[in-house]
Order: structure tokens, then sequence, then C-alpha cells
């Protein structure tokens, strides 16, 4: 048991910035920036500067569209730490804030004749290149903000912490406060042995006397408490203790509760749920996902034809017929399919033992080889694409035998038929492509694919397409 100040890697906490004001000085950046972008693009097109009367109508639309745009940020919790690190929401946030705003205030600066002295074509310039610039300036004000929250040289908070875990675990969560922008007044770990002839309920007692303790030398905004949550009773107990002191107090998720808790929400009227599993797309979500699949596998099918053509040859040339190796598959739902690819190997295994290829395979052809490098012996499926079998991007099909097998012995592993397979998915794309040596390899590929499905959208497919086509030119999984 501790009380002492906590110090990250021997360093002092120089500058104490409280979040809300942080948090305006990313917004007074956000509405210099959409100003500033203004009379830049203004000046793109006009090649010179002019100081006159349209100056100020210029500076009262920069500053009404700067204004606007931080307070729609600020509606989405765009300034909010936690959020700052998700690039991708960011991009949304500032995105969606942007196009909306300057609508919003480009309608009412036309019907106020506010934009009279400004020009339609700098107008234009301004909607297309000035959302770059106050994206890229709101990314360098955010990321010097993190650096200096998770360096220490800026402190948001202070409190004092009450953890409870292995030595191991201690450590790493007071490492995290410690990087997120916490300056720690003092700590009280709770061990999770009875180290000592203490029960647990005399080592909260413990701790909560030590924050009083500390309280009555520091002044500090709060107690963090981490604990996990099936400690009913000792949190029960420790919250019991801290009411008598004046400060507030906050428990923090551990880690299988965070991932419930930040689950979509749903409300019956009288109790509120939080969804554990996602139910298949929605019939708008299959519809937009259907309309993506069909136009890029029907454009790359016949952008491709001539190449096809000419694996086919190649394929009945080195090794003859079969062309097409056809073998079943699970699809939605579980319905069987047959998946297309060309014929690589010198047999074509479809039975209830099936081994899968690893390195330096025998029964790989001197063709089949490259095919499988490249990724070429699966531009059939896209056949199975137009058929609805298959979908551009989802887990990827295995042999009936490998699911058979798998099912039983990976709980979730059934749980990747909510969706249609894909030619490629996340798994791939991180790197769970090719042979699977243990379960444990298959159980981390399918880990990826329950991601996936848990979190779809229609920009996560595109980025994954973008990812496995940059992945093809080094990938070094695929024999």
């Amino acid at each position: 048991m501790s009380a002492t100040a906590f110090d990250l890697q021997g360093k002092t906490y120089a500058i104490r910035v409280p979040i809300a004001v942080a948090s305006l000085i990313l917004a007074v950046v956000d509405v210099l920036a959409v100003t500033i972008s203004l009379f830049v693009c203004d000046l793109l097109y006009h090649a010179d500067i002019i100081v006159d009367a349209s100056t100020l109508d210029i500076a009262t639309l920069g500053l009404s569209m700067g204004c606007g745009f931080a307070l729609f940020c600020a509606m989405q919790k765009s300034y909010a730490l936690r959020n700052l690190k998700a690039r991708r929401k960011q991009v949304w946030i500032a995105l969606s804030s942007w196009v909306f705003v300057f609508c919003l205030i480009g309608w009412m600066a036309f019907l106020t004749k506010t934009t009279a002295s400004a020009s339609r074509v700098s107008i234009v310039i301004y909607f297309v290149a000035g959302f770059p610039l106050v994206y890229i300036a709101r990314t360098i004000a955010a990321g010097l903000l993190m650096q200096a929250v998770s360096s220490a040289r800026v402190v948001l908070r202070s409190a004092f912490v009450i953890v409870m875990g292995d030595a191991a675990e201690r450590a790493r969560t007071l490492r995290d406060v410690a990087s997120s922008g916490t300056a720690i007044a003092g700590i009280a770990e709770i061990g999770t042995d009875t180290g000592g002839g203490k029960t647990l309920s005399s080592r909260i007692h413990d701790a909560v006397a030590a924050s009083r303790a500390t309280l009555a030398v520091t002044r500090y905004d709060a107690v963090h408490i981490f604990m996990p949550w099936k400690e009913t009773r000792a949190i029960a107990e420790m919250r019991g203790l801290l009411n008598q002191s004046p400060v507030a107090a906050f428990l923090f998720t551990d880690s299988f509760t965070d991932r419930i808790v930040h689950a979509r929400r749903y409300d019956n009227g009288l109790h509120t749920g939080y969804e554990i599993q996602r139910a298949p797309l929605s019939l708008v979500e299959r519809g937009m996902k259907r309309a993506i699949d069909v136009s890029i596998a029907a454009a790359v099918l016949l952008l491709l034809s001539p190449i096809l053509l000419m694996v086919s040859i190649a394929v009945y040339v080195d090794s003859g017929a079969p062309i097409l190796f056809r073998q079943r598959r699970k699809g939605f739902g579980g319905r069987p399919f047959a998946v297309l690819k060309f014929r690589t190997m010198t047999v074509v295994e479809d039975g209830e033992t099936i081994q899968q290829a690893v390195r330096n395979d025998s029964r790989v052809t001197k063709l089949g080889a490259i095919l499988r490098k490249t990724s070429v012996d699966e531009l059939p499926q896209l056949i199975n694409v137009l058929k609805g079998d298959m979908s551009l991007v989802g887990p990827r099909p295995h042999a009936l035998a490998h699911d058979n097998k798998y099912d039983k012995l990976i709980a979730t592993y059934a749980y990747r038929q909510h969706v249609k397979p894909g030619l490629t998915g996340w798994a791939q794309v991180k790197g769970y492509r090719g042979e699977t040596k243990d379960v444990s390899a298959m159980a981390a590929r399918v880990d990826h694919d329950l991601w996936y499905i848990n979190n779809w959208s229609i920009w996560l497919d595109l980025r994954i397409l973008v990812m496995t086509a940059i992945m093809l030119l080094r990938d070094k999984n695929a024999y």
C-alpha cells in the first residue's frame, strides 16, 4: 500500500490545463483555420491582396463558418480526448460538419447578401480546398496536444488512484492513467492476494484512508477506481466509505465491461440493454453492400477478361483439365455453395479430410505457385460474387472439412456465417492469411472475422479493399 506521488518515467508534470480549456483551445484553432483558409482560397483566385470593404465581409463569413464548424464538431464530441485518437471518426466528424455548416451558412449568407462581394469561384475553391487546410491544421493541433499529454508535459486533471489486480496489471493501469493526462496525487494498490493476513474489506478501508490522508495534504480533482466489476460487494463498500470525502469518485470499466458499455444501446421502455451480438446486416445495409459488390466485380471481370483467358490457357497447357477447381464451402447462414478458383494443385480435394497447403507443398504446380503467390487463382471467385454466393469483403470461406473441425474447437466459429464470405477480409489484411498451423492461429483469425462483423460499414469494406491491394505487393503468407 502506498500513497506517494507518481511520476511517469522520471518526468515532472509541467503545465496544468483543465480539459474544458484544452477543448476550447482546439475549437479556437478550428475557428481560426476555417477563417484563414477562406482568405487563402480567395487569394488563390485573385492572386493578390486587396484590403477594402469586402475584406470585412469575407472575415464575417469566415468567422461564421468557423464558429459553426467548431460548434457542430463539439456537438459530436470531436474535442473529447478519447475521440482525438480515433482518426477515422475524426475524419467523418470534420467532413460532415464542414459540408453541413457550409450549406447552412452559405444559404444564410446568400439570403442576407453577405456574399455579394465574394466571388462564386473563390467560394467553390474554398469548399473544395478549404477542408484539407482545416483538417491539416486541426490534426496538427490535436497531435501536439496528445503528444504533450502522453509525455506528461501537460496535465488535464489530478486524481488519487485506487487500483486492484496483480502486480503487472496494476503497473500497466498506472502507466495508462499517467499517460492520459492525469497527475497522480497518490496511489493505493489493492493486491488480489491476501498477503499480510488482511481481508479485502480491511484493504479497502486502508485504501480509502490513504485517499483521505492525501486529500488533507494535496488537493486533487477525483478518486479514480480500477476494480473488476464482478467485485460488487467491495465496490459497494468502497462507495460507502468514499461518501465521507468531499471529492468526486469514478469507477472505471474493466476490459470485459468496457466492450459491453461501448456497444450499441437499446432501450425497450423499461430496461436498457447493450448489444453483445450484432444481428446480420439489415436490408438497407445488404443492399448497399450488394450494389458495391456487383459494380466492382463486374468492372474487374470485364477489365481483366484478357488476363483470365490467358491464365485459363496456361493452366490447361501446364497441367491439363480441369481449369477451374470447385470446392464446397459454407456461405451466409451456413448454406453450401461451390467456390471457384483456378486449379493450382495436382489434386482436387473436397472430401471429409482436406490437407491445407503448406510452404513448399509438393502438390502445388509450378504455375500454381505463381498464381497463389499473386492471388490470381482467386479471381474466378468474382463470379461467385456476381452470383451472390460471396461478397468482395467478408470472412474467408473454409473447406467443409475445416468448418466441421473448427466448429467443435472454437465456440464462436459459426458466427462467421452471419455475413457472406468474402474474397478478402479483415483477418487477411491483418496477417492471418494462408496456413493455420494450430487452433490458436485459427482462433485469432476468427476473432478478426468477428470484429469485422460487429464493426461493419461501407467505409470499412473500402478500407479493406485498399489494404488488400497494398498487401498483395508484399504478402509472404501465400503459398
